[in-house]
This record gives structure tokens, C-alpha cells and sequence, in this order.
């Protein structure tokens, strides 16, 4: 991928997508999966283009969903999602766009990396990308 996709990709990324440890209960009370999510409006009804041009930018890790209808008053339009759950898929995802990341999305992910790292039971994983910072 070409790295003026990547770094488009990173800025939408830090002005709107969100990495986090999720509670996910197939695993026991105390299991984190990794996650990220990247939301928006559909203003024609369609999947929005920048979520298509993201996930492509990815190389179509992760997919895109919707449309969902919020309940809340805030938007009344309907909303799509592109996301990636589990820690080899969402940390891949990271690694491409944290060049271009700014220090606030990278302490969020750095923070959910080690949530979901140290919230197993896992499957065996590879050490963290150097990248990331995390020993």
C-alpha cells in the first residue's frame, strides 16, 4: 500500500476510530480481546467512501458493517463501522498506520494492547511489534 493511504488512513484513524479492550466472555470473567473501530455517517444511505478507501488502505483487514440506527438523538443518520477484533488482526492494523499516528491515539492503543495482552487466556502470540513500545 502506498504510504500516502497509510497516512491518510492513520489521520481519519486518530480523529475517529477508537482502540480498546473489550470484556468478552467466551474466555472467562477476566478475558480482553482487542479491538478497533472506526465509525461514520451515512449521508446517502451507502456504505460511506472513506470507510470502503480505509479498508482498502488496510488491505482489507478487518470489515465493514452496518447500517445501524442509533437510538440516540445526536445522529439520525444511519451509521456504519469498520472494526478488527482479536489482537493479531488489530495490532496488524496498528502496525501499518503508527507512523502517522499522534501521541494521544498511541497511548489509547498502547493501553489496549496491554489490557487485552495481559487479559488472556491466549492463544500463544508473538512479542509486540517494537513499534508500540511495549516490553
Amino acid at each position: 500500500m502506498p504510504e500516502g493511504e497509510l497516512a491518510w488512513a492513520a489521520g481519519l484513524y486518530g480523529g475517529d476510530g477508537t482502540t480498546s479492550a473489550g470484556r468478552d466472555k467466551s474466555g472467562g470473567p477476566n478475558y480482553r480481546r482487542l479491538k478497533a473501530g472506526l465509525p461514520q455517517a451515512a449521508v446517502d444511505g451507502g456504505v460511506p467512501p472513506v470507510l470502503v478507501r480505509f479498508h482498502e488502505a488496510v488491505e482489507g483487514v478487518g470489515s465493514v458493517k452496518g447500517p445501524y440506527v442509533l437510538k440516540n438523538a445526536w445522529s439520525r443518520l444511519p451509521q456504519f463501522v469498520w472494526s478488527v477484533s482479536g489482537s493479531r488482526a488489530a495490532e496488524a492494523v496498528l502496525e501499518k498506520i503508527w507512523p502517522w499516528l499522534d501521541d494521544a491515539k498511541r497511548d489509547q492503543a498502547r493501553a489496549a494492547i496491554r489490557a487485552a495482552r495481559a487479559g488472556g487466556p491466549h492463544r500463544p502470540m508473538p512479542p509486540p511489534n517494537p513499534c508500540f513500545g511495549i516490553s
